[in-house]
Formats: C-alpha cells, structure tokens, sequence
C-alpha cells in the first residue's frame, strides 16, 4: 500500500511494463479501510522489473546491515546487476568483513571472497544448520479461507470466502469455486449460498488437489469464521484441516469435508493433530479444598478417584477435581475460570502441580508461556492452565489481539513465580508479533508489575525509532537498569508488522534486541540502586499497559512469549515462523 505501507501476498499474475502510477493489483488496502480511510488505496505490486530501481528505503536499509556485518553470505547470485551487485563490498570496506560465496557460476566478486563455494544453496544451508545446531522446521504450504455472512441484491443471505495468508492477511489463493448448480465463479468476491455443496480449486502452483465441502443450511447450524488448510507439497497432499467457531478450535463437527486424495485421512489426521496439540501429562497433589457451586461436575457415576482425575485430564482447563464417592460426581475446576471454584475445607481434592512443556519447538526454546491470539485465543500454549490471560476492552479476533490505545485496554495475567526467572543471574528473553503505527511516541508491549499496585520489576516498550529494557531487579539484588537499541523504527505513520524481541545473558549480563530478522547489541543507558522490594509482590503480567494514557498500546498483537533462555536470532525467526503457522 503506498498510503500506510502495508504489504500483502498474492498468488496470481499481474501485468508488468505498465507505468509506476497504473502498477496496481486491482485490490484495495485492508488496513486503512479498517482504520477508516474513506477511499482505501489500491495496491501496487512491488516486482522490480530490468530497468526500474529498488525503492530507496530498501537499498538503505540492506546497505546499513552490511556494513554492520561481521560476514556476508552470497548464495545463488550472479552478483552482475546493480546496485544490489555492489553489497557484499559494503561488508568489506574497513577491512573487517568477509565474504562468502555460493553459485554455482563463477561471479565478478569471487577474488574478493574469503571462500567460494560451487553447491547449491539449499545443500550448503542443511549443513551449516546442521552445524549450528539450530532445526529447519518442516515446511508445508499454508491455506486460509475466512467465511463471512454477505447479501446479494435481492437481500439473500450468502457466505463470502475470503481467502488468506498464514498471517491472516488478504492472499488471492482461490482460482474459482464450483457451486453445486455446476456454475463457477472465477474472480473475486467468492459468495455463495448457504447449503451449497462446493469444489474449491487453487492457483495450483504446488498442484494443490481441490478440495469439496459442504456449508451447512442458513439456520440451524452455526457458520465456521474460517478454515485452515495445510498441504504436504512431497506427498501432493492435505494434511490437516482445522475448523474456527467464534475463534475456537474444533474438529469439523458440522462441515462435511471430502479431498480428492484421501478424504478419510483428512478427518482423522485433524482429530489426532488437535489432540496431541493439547493434551499435557499431568501430576497432582492432595490438597483441602472443596469444590464450590461454581465447579463444574464433569461426570457421574464413577468409580474412584483414578477415574475422576482422567476425566480433569483430558479437560483443557482443569487444573483440579475432586471425588465424592456418596454420590459419584466428580468435579472438576476451570484454571482460567474468573468464578472462584475452589475454598479451603477440609475435602479431599487433588490439584496438579506440573504439566509437561511442550516437546515440539516450544519445549527445545524452553519457553515459559506462548500465546499465538490468532490460534488459541488467551490461553498459554505451552501450558492451557497456567498463566491464562484477560482481556479488558480487546479485541480478540482470526487477526490477533487488538488494542486500544489507552490503559483502559490491555491482556492481564496472573503469573506468580515467574518474576523470578527474571532475575538478574537468571537467561530469559521476550518476543512479540505485532503490527502497529511507527510514528513517533511511546508504545508500551508489556509490564511485569504488582496485581494490587503500579510498581513493575520488568518493562518493555518502544519510543520513536529506539526500543527500551527496563529492568527492577528486586531478588537481592536491589537494582534499577534501561537498555536501549537505537533506530530500529522507522519513526512515521506508516502500520507494520514487526518482529520484535530481547535477550538478557546473566554470565555477559548484556541485552540484544531482535527486531525483523536482524540483531542489536543494547547499551545501558541508565543505572542504580533502588530500594529492597520483595520479588513475589510482582506477580502480574500485562500486555499492552502504560501508567500514562497516550502511551498505552495501540495496534494488533499476534504473538507474545517468554523464554527461560537468552534466544539467537535465528531461534527469535523460528518463533515467527511458528507464529505463521496454520
């Protein structure tokens, strides 16, 4: 968008050699019609054809990180077309920089490189991660389809599918939609009527099979708000299929779903895929409570204590149970409930005491709480029932969490214990996936701080082009310290989506900031003693919240986690990637 700078993707052809004003892709911005444009601008595509130059802001930015560079790595280019041709020397020009090079063709920088390599890209990259030790995760084409309620002229009641990226922004995967009266439609918008039966075919750049479905009459069903597909482009397969009802995930109790390849598999791998997704081995402890008329009771007629505590396991939420064995019910209690559930008595209750962390990429970066909005809602992936977040005057949407702009907007959660893993002898890191406004200001991203109170221990915001750490350490070692990164941002109007995070090391007791792709060493810009405080009175974190009303934040987040350990730049981009997944 050339108003707001919002990038989209698209999956079709455009006309090139046309001039700079007529290169648009005859869709309109999405972001500033939400935000209230009243005439929202169309698109222009971004090729840069054989003659047409970079956009300046992009060969700026590319020449600053080069000569920031320790090393730079060529991999499958001529390096014959400038200027792009002339970067690698940025890397060189003091002296400090080296190069390498990976073509399978000789290229006019290969006497200037360190060592020259004659592989293809994707061999030498496998062995160095390999080396690094860093995983390249499984990658798999990413379909999204948002079903909104729409109205032909006649006032008929339709369903539009809007097709979209991984990130939930407007991608045109959708070639045409097959109705059952055997009429197609080839072009944008896709509305249909309710009850249809429905082949969808895509571009097909991964000869992606098409997919049939069935939407449920007007009434007596409930309309999904999206569908999420994944495609195994080796195997030229669907995978996985993932239901969204009023933003909760669910297998497809209602749509009828049918591949051409496999339309067994589909249903079952959906089933299993959300299981496993969720499902965490549990530990419990005797305890005294008992259960209050708020605990939910889960089942009746069972047998004994064992039995009770398979049912709380295989709840989400439930994070205790308790079994009256004069009447056979068994209660269970909602971790994330804002209804009080449990009191202290003298029953004889179990409640869990750990839950497994994740196995998959959550688990080997150590995370501590994970929250992907456009996926899970509130609730932490790296344990349902623990640190669940609230939302105050948020919107919670497919997109993410939006906010305010003002302290009356913010996620809240109770997080007691985990100022500790913040202290000062401690590695810990923060990432964030959001997209917001670069003009000049204060943007608040979270606040570890009192549940009862205004005093913080750790805070994390941005302010014009420079993103800040501020740090209370309060566990003995009463210190007050801000880290700080400077142009980052591009400090104007423009909505972005970033890629934010930071890195504490305890052994260097250093700060580095992540932000889209690329490190930054921070310096500490202040430093002192405080007064002795007690760690555990910092037992709330929030997202989004500022003591002062105009620096609250204002935008969408998407992702938001917290790691036990310092995070490389590389781990932060596997933490997007996974943000990005369907």
């Amino acid at each position: 968008c050339t108003v707001c700078g919002t990038e989209y993707f698209r999956d079709f052809r455009v006309r090139q050699g046309l001039p700079e004003g007529q290169r648009t892709t005859e869709r309109v911005c999405r972001s500033c019609w939400e935000l209230g444009s009243n005439s929202a601008p169309k698109l222009h595509h971004s090729l840069v054809l054989f003659g047409y130059a970079l956009r300046p802001e992009v060969l700026s930015q590319a020449r600053s990180w080069c000569q920031q560079a320790d090393l730079c790595l060529v991999l499958g280019s001529s390096l014959t077309v400038n200027p792009a041709a002339r970067l690698p020397l940025e890397c060189l020009q003091d002296g400090k920089g080296r190069l390498i090079i990976c073509n399978l063709q000789p290229t006019p920088r290969d006497l200037k490189a360190s060592m020259r390599l004659f592989a293809d890209a994707d061999t030498l990259m496998s062995m160095l991660m390999r080396e690094l030790q860093v995983p390249v995760p499984d990658w798999s084409v990413q379909r999204r389809i948002r079903l909104l309620k729409s109205a032909n002229s006649s006032n008929e009641a339709l369903v539009r599918l809007e097709p979209l990226d991984s990130l939930g922004n407007q991608l045109s995967h959708l070639k045409s939609v097959r109705v059952s009266s055997n009429s197609i439609i080839d072009r944008e918008p896709f509305d249909v009527p309710f009850g249809a039966d429905l082949e969808l075919t895509f571009f097909g750049h991964f000869a992606e099979p098409p997919i049939r479905l069935k939407l449920p009459p007007p009434s007596g069903s409930s309309l999904a708000s999206e569908l999420r597909l994944r495609f195994d482009v080796d195997r030229r397969q669907w995978l996985q299929l993932l239901v969204v009802i009023d933003d909760s995930l669910t297998t497809n109790d209602f749509l009828t779903v049918e591949i051409d390849a496999d339309p067994n598999g589909m249903v079952l791998v959906v089933a299993t895929a959300a299981f496993q997704m969720l499902r965490l081995s549990l530990t419990f402890q005797r305890t005294s409570l008992c259960p209050t008329d708020a605990a939910v009771v889960a089942a009746s007629n069972v047998g004994s204590n064992a039995e009770c505590s398979v049912h709380c396991s295989l709840k989400l939420l439930c994070d205790a149970f308790h079994f009256d064995p004069g009447t056979r019910l068994c209660y269970t209690g909602d971790s994330c409930s804002t209804e009080e559930q449990w009191t202290s008595g003298s029953c004889d209750t179990f409640q869990h005491t750990a839950a497994s962390k994740n196995s998959g990429l959550l688990g080997q970066l150590q995370m501590k709480l994970f929250y992907r909005f456009t996926h899970s809602g509130l609730l932490n992936e790296v344990n349902p029932r623990q640190y669940c977040l609230t939302a105050r005057n948020v919107n919670l949407g497919t997109d993410g969490a939006q906010l305010m702009g003002h302290n009356d907007s913010y996620l809240i959660a109770k997080t007691p214990g985990l100022e500790q893993d913040l202290d000062f002898n401690r590695n810990y890191s923060f990432y964030m996936l959001a997209r917001h406004n670069m003009t000049s200001g204060y943007n608040f991203y979270h606040r570890i701080q009192q549940c009862n109170g205004t005093k913080s221990s750790n805070t994390w915001a941005k302010n014009s082009r420079t993103m800040y750490a501020y740090f209370h350490w309060m566990n003995g070692y009463f210190r007050y310290q801000r880290w700080s990164a400077y142009n980052l941002f591009t400090n104007d109007d423009s909505i972005k989506l970033i890629s934010v995070g930071y890195a504490y090391a305890a052994n260097a007791e250093s700060v580095k900031f992540y932000f889209n792709g690329s490190i930054s060493y921070a310096e500490p810009t202040r430093n002192g003693s405080i007064g002795s405080a007690a760690a555990s009175r910092f037992g709330c974190l929030k997202l989004g919240y500022s003591l002062r009303n105009d620096w609250s934040f204002k935008g969408l987040i998407r992702c938001y986690g917290m790691s036990s350990r310092s995070l490389t730049g590389s781990e932060f981009q596997l933490l997007q990637d996974y943000c990005s997944m369907g």
